[in-house]
């Protein structure tokens, strides 16, 4: 407003002395009333957001949270196929009802069958498409780190992760105690330790391996296969039975004995979900 007053107020002299003024003075009017735009948008964002409790808002806006949500439309995803894919009880289907490479012994590729390979295609897909709108949620992606970028360094990443996997199925390797875990650290540091400059978009994308192990940790302790066999009474047992478990842990570890609050939820979480 200050601008265009200043404008508007300008002598003939001034205008006339220099002949592309009023073209400056639009321009600088068109500027100020974007520039007032984004102040009020902004405005009204802040206000939106002082009415929204922080916790609702942190549920959007932070990775700690999507890290949760991510787990929970995984399993979600997880339970569907259990019930949705036709298969008999003791079955290689019932085994490997999430896709996902099967053991192998010579040939590599008799871990794959269609369904592993769309199905494997397909929850890739998703998850990348989950991982995109958690770093927009978020507020990571810009003009300087694009989409574009993360999608390369999530393409790649899942790749060497289903590699190990791939590689971590044989029986001789599994016999020998190579998992897909050890494998996959190998791949790791021969990719971190590797002559040359790693690229900016595997970076990016390699940053957020703290994020991918709590999303992988909301589902550490799921036996979806426990499930499919006794179908959905174990569900009720497993969504009731085990809150009820870590409530009770904690309420008899700092009332009755004494504990405190930290130490007496993780005895209870480790009792509830890992017997421990």
């Amino acid at each position: 407003e200050i601008i265009v007053h200043l404008h508007s107020s300008q002598s003939p002299t001034q205008s006339q002395f220099h002949p592309n003024s009023e073209s400056s003075q639009t321009e600088n009017i068109d500027t100020t009333l974007m520039v007032s735009s984004s102040i009020e948008n902004n405005v009204e964002k802040n206000e939106y957001r002082s009415r929204c409790p922080k916790r609702v808002v942190a549920m959007v806006n932070t990775a700690e949270w999507w890290s949760l949500w991510i787990g929970f439309a995984s399993f979600w995803l997880a339970f569907m196929l259990t019930f949705v894919v036709p298969y008999e009880s003791g079955s290689k289907r019932a085994k490997y009802t999430i896709p996902q490479p099967m053991k192998w012994q010579r040939n590599p590729f008799d871990a794959w069958d269609t369904y592993g390979i769309v199905g494997t295609l397909i929850l890739l897909t998703i998850y990348g498409l989950l991982y995109l709108i958690s770093l927009k949620c978020t507020g990571k992606i810009s003009k300087a780190e694009p989409a574009l970028m993360y999608c390369k360094g999530f393409a790649i990443m899942s790749s060497l992760a289903l590699i190990s996997f791939w590689i971590g199925r044989n029986e001789w390797c599994s016999d020998h105690g190579l998992g897909y875990a050890v494998i996959s650290i190998i791949f790791g540091m021969l990719v971190s330790n590797f002559p040359g400059k790693r690229p900016t978009w595997l970076l990016m994308v390699a940053k957020d391996g703290e994020f991918f192990i709590k999303c992988s940790l909301v589902l550490l302790a799921v036996e979806f296969s426990v499930i499919g066999k006794f179908g959905w009474q174990a569900f009720v047992v497993s969504w009731i039975g085990s809150p009820i478990a870590l409530i009770a842990g904690y309420l008899i570890g700092t009332r009755s004995f004494k504990m405190g609050p930290q130490l007496a939820l993780l005895i209870a979480a480790g009792s509830t979900w890992c017997g421990a």
